[in-house]
């Protein structure tokens, strides 16, 4: 999974990775919040939202790995 992230995003510090995790959390649950909240409870929004921040935290490529790219 971390070499198909590798492709589509950019390396950078993990400080900007934990951003990221947390704006992406609480786009999701308020996307969640304006469009689905009558079909479904909020929590189910953390729950998504907080899953693709722990894939975003686990699997995005950072600044000094080698991300097997071929010269």
């Amino acid at each position: 999974m971390r070499k198909a992230l590798s492709r589509v995003l950019p390396r950078m510090m993990i400080g900007d990775w934990i951003f990221w995790a947390v704006i992406v959390l609480l786009g999701i649950n308020l996307i969640w919040l304006g469009v689905l909240e009558e079909h479904a409870p909020l929590w189910v929004g953390w729950i998504i939202g907080g899953v693709l921040a722990f894939i975003i935290l686990r699997y995005a490529p950072r600044v000094g790995e080698e991300g097997g790219e071929e010269e």
